[in-house]
């Protein structure tokens, strides 16, 4: 039956990309088609391992062979939910608060915004708080030769990772001088910022930040710059992707030195002669094979008596009080799903990812499901349109489209509270931040 429910599950999704390629014009990088192809991603780890009966390694859940009776039913329901999705997609229309976005920064970037000071302002910052937190760790050598072991000192401090995210965002602010003013040397400095902040989370190991703000700025030069085809981008992707997998394969903590950091990857990619699957690991039993594991899960295990029936959304709220203030606030639904199911006595920093459509059963059951797949492609129809019935794209549409749509790698694998929350606090804060600055540092014309 995984077979058939699999079959329905990929012809469903063939079948939207062939009438909407048909009745729609859409660029490569929109919500939608990123959204097709992460499903394909994240559903189709653990489905294939049940069809070729492959055994529970790496972070395949150890209730693989529990939830084997119920997961074609939710193969079912998640096909369903793709269809209702772009039903959705298809349907919605701008809201007032998109409407409003869209002419409001319009209307501010008639002016000459100073996007250069801003750009600068945010380096400076971003740099001066790296190098001045980084103190109690050795430095910035010493954090950058924490490798993989960074994860937790950013876990206590998170205003230290916040600080790489100041110093990417300045050069996206630094792009915007470039498309204000046309002077190369703006492009330049733009393009050294994000690499060096790349070839950094490199060292560091974090995957998915190298991706999505390779995106966000790829897709932004795009809409802004130069458009970016299919043809060009598609190479890049999928050798980014390999790159990718090498570098989780590789990854190593507490470097002895940069050196040390480069014959260690050297050495683990020369182990790939004895694990061919290493360059696809994440797709075999490493990332992508975790977070759809919740919805069979949700639905096998979770009685509709410990439901939460939309409390959950509250944190959308609630996550913004500080610890400090509020020392028993929860962790999300990543740690309660790791607590319930598999330690009770779970660090803080401890969880699985959790699918966005297990939010959805975990507060209504199946009609929860179904109503978030709904919401989702209103919500990003939304964000889609944000760059559309424009004469000229803002600035201000094209990054918000840009990074929630590069920022879907993970807020699909991600609660109500990535999107409203953690988004908001790590892409969006920082840049609007920079763009305030540049409006008070305006030139009027």
């Amino acid at each position: 039956m995984i077979n058939l429910t699999y079959l329905l599950f990929l012809i469903s999704i063939i079948i939207i990309f062939i009438i909407d390629k048909l009745i729609a014009k859409r660029s490569w990088h929109d919500p939608l088609y990123i959204f097709l192809i992460l499903m394909i991603l994240y559903v189709s780890p653990l489905t294939l391992r049940y069809i070729y009966d492959l055994p529970i390694e790496g972070n395949v859940t150890q209730y693989f062979y529990e939830l084997k009776n119920i997961f074609p039913y939710s193969l079912i329901v998640v096909t369903i939910c793709i269809l209702l999705f772009y039903t959705s997609y298809q349907l919605s229309s701008s809201i007032i608060f998109t409407k409003i976005i869209r002419k409001k920064s319009n209307n501010i970037e008639k002016n000459l915004l100073n996007y250069s000071i801003a750009g600068y302002f945010l380096l400076v910052c971003g740099v001066f708080l790296f190098l001045i937190l980084s103190l109690p760790y050795g430095g910035p050598v010493g954090v950058i030769l924490q490798g993989y072991a960074v994860t937790e000192i950013f876990s206590v401090n998170p205003l230290l990772a916040s600080s790489i995210s100041i110093i990417s965002t300045s050069s996206i602010i630094l792009l915007c001088a470039y498309v204000q003013n046309h002077q190369k040397k703006y492009l330049f400095i733009s393009i050294v910022i994000i690499t060096s902040t790349i070839l950094l989370q490199i060292i560091l190991a974090r995957r998915s930040e190298i991706a999505v703000w390779s995106l966000t700025y790829i897709i932004f030069y795009s809409i802004l710059v130069k458009h970016v085809s299919l043809k060009k981008i598609l190479p890049v992707v999928l050798v980014g992707f390999i790159f990718l997998n090498l570098l989780g394969f590789a990854r190593q903590a507490n470097y002895e030195s940069i050196e040390t950091f480069t014959s260690s990857f050297s050495e683990q990619y020369n182990n790939l002669e004895n694990d061919k699957t290493g360059m696809f690991y994440t797709l075999t039993t490493g990332q992508f094979v975790i977070p759809f594991e919740t919805v069979p899960m949700l639905m096998e295990k979770l009685p509709y008596s410990e439901m939460k029936y939309g409390t959950t959304l509250f944190d959308i709220i609630l996550q913004w009080v500080p610890r400090s203030i509020w020392s028993d606030k929860g962790y999300g639904n990543g740690v309660w799903y790791y607590r319930t199911y598999y330690d009770p006595s779970g660090l803080s920093n401890e969880g699985r990812q959790f699918f966005f459509l297990a939010e959805g059963y975990l507060n209504f059951g199946l009609l929860g499901i179904f109503l978030w797949s709904i919401l989702w492609g209103f919500f990003w129809k939304n964000i889609s349109l944000l760059i559309k019935f424009q004469n000229k794209v803002s600035i201000l549409t094209a990054y918000l489209y840009a990074s929630y749509t590069a920022s879907m790698l993970t807020l699909i694998a991600s609660d109500s509270v990535g999107i409203f929350v953690a988004f908001v606090k790590t892409k969006l804060l920082w840049f609007m931040i920079g763009y305030i600055i540049a409006y008070f540092g305006r030139k009027k014309i």
